[in-house]
């Protein structure tokens, strides 16, 4: 305050006031006490009809200075006086600054600057003022502020902070559409969709990388419509030339070894069969034939599958009327798999066991044999492909039936269990939900 008010001159610029005082949004009086001791108003910042009795306003604060010229003049000495060291005690005022750090020299050092007028702070009622002379100039200054009522206050920073929430909402929802789209459509790949494509809704860098999903989902559905073609065709030549040896196999005269002739035939076309299956299900986009089913049906239709083996299988369903959203054939697949293992592998025609029971969420198949078994460190590696635990074995196989198995399952978003006892038997538990999401 003192500097600003050295440069306003002697008598004071007026204009400079002015400006000065609008920057900083300060209150002020000047006063001037060279009239034979009588006080006279030369600048206000207020109520252009004051006179003497001068108002600092601003909003709802009010400042009203009511000394009389005596006091005024008073005041004016005894901040000249204790700036000046004459005297060190003050009715009116709390602190003088009659010395403060100043600028940085040329070592970088702060030095002590002393203010060019003297200046003093002090309290008038509820108001903080500040005071500056220049000779017989006295400057009362009131940094004002508007007051408001707290509700009011505390009302429109909530009204403020929801509004920008509203907004910074929309805004970040409506840029980051284009995500979403993305990953919906990464959600609908999943679920096997190779064909919708992503909405172009901007002309900026998120479209852009949409533009080339779009064109690498594509690509994918090309790859995999050109592999199951390639399959196809495959299967096609090794199928027709088979069939030609059946037939030929027929003409044939009575032979001992017609019959093994057969079998291998009808072994090589089952392994066709498994390996375009296995392929199939190894797509992450392979679709299921999803249908409502009974659980019912699913046993009876196990019956037919094994009805030259009934004797040895005990199928029970704890309920007749359990129904499950499944691809129903799949499933027979998976199911058929692990009950022909137990058959293949079991001993002494020992009862197999095929329990259907559920839960709220899931149906559960449990296939316990009283077969060979195998040890548990085979049971990591049972469910690869080609795997066999005894290559040895006279039983013959080619380890696609259990892989298969887990295919199927987890398509269907479920587990297998599998825990055995070498010479004593195996346990395997499908579980799958009975509503596919």
């Amino acid at each position: 305050m003192s500097d600003m008010v050295n440069n306003w001159g002697y008598p004071p610029n007026l204009n400079l006031v002015e400006k000065s005082l609008d920057n900083l949004n300060i209150s002020c009086q000047i006063l001037s006490t060279s009239n034979n001791n009588i006080y006279n108003v030369i600048y206000y910042k207020g109520d252009v009809n004051s006179q003497k009795n001068q108002l600092f306003s601003h909003a709802d604060s009010t400042f009203i200075f009511k000394e009389s010229s005596n006091e005024i003049n008073y005041i004016v000495d005894e901040i000249n006086n204790v700036n000046s060291g004459e005297n060190d005690s003050a009715d009116y005022f709390d602190a003088f600054a009659i010395d403060y750090i100043g600028e940085i020299d040329y070592n970088g050092n702060y030095y002590i600057k002393k203010p060019p007028l003297p200046i003093a702070f002090g309290g008038w009622g509820e108001y903080n003022i500040t005071a500056v002379t220049n000779n017989d100039y006295l400057y009362i200054f009131l940094v004002t502020y508007n007051e408001t009522e707290p509700f009011w206050n505390v009302g429109l920073s909530i009204v403020l902070v929801l509004a920008f929430i509203f907004l910074l909402s929309f805004f970040t929802r409506k840029y980051l559409k284009p995500v979403r789209l993305m990953k919906n459509r990464i959600v609908d790949l999943e679920h096997g969709d190779l064909k919708s494509t992503i909405a172009i809704i901007s002309n900026d860098e998120l479209s852009e990388l949409s533009k080339y999903m779009n064109k690498l989902i594509k690509n994918i559905k090309v790859l995999l419509d050109q592999k199951q073609a390639l399959l196809s065709d495959v299967s096609h030549e090794l199928r027709s030339p088979l069939a030609r040896m059946k037939l030929l196999i027929e003409m044939i005269p009575d032979h001992k070894n017609i019959y093994h002739l057969k079998y291998e035939i009808d072994f090589l076309e089952e392994l066709i069969s498994n390996l375009l299956l296995s392929d199939k299900l190894s797509t992450p986009y392979a679709q299921l034939d999803l249908e409502v089913c009974n659980a019912k049906e699913i046993v009876d239709e196990l019956k037919i599958i094994f009805k030259n083996n009934i004797k040895i299988i005990d199928f029970n369903l704890l309920s007749d009327s359990i129904e499950i959203e499944v691809d129903k054939t799949k499933l027979l697949v998976a199911v058929k798999n692990i009950i022909s293992n137990s058959i293949k592998y079991n001993r002494n025609n020992n009862k197999i066991s095929i329990n259907i029971a559920t839960t709220r969420n899931l149906i559960t198949f449990t296939i316990i044999d009283k077969g060979i078994g195998f040890d548990e460190e085979n049971i990591k590696n049972i469910l690869e492909p080609f795997y066999r635990i005894d290559v040895h074995s006279e039983q013959t196989g080619f380890g696609l039936g259990l892989t298969i198995c887990n295919k199927i399952i987890s398509a269907h978003n479920g587990t297998i269990d599998i825990s055995s006892t070498k010479n004593e038997g195996s346990k395997f538990i499908l579980s799958i939900p009975r509503k596919q999401k």
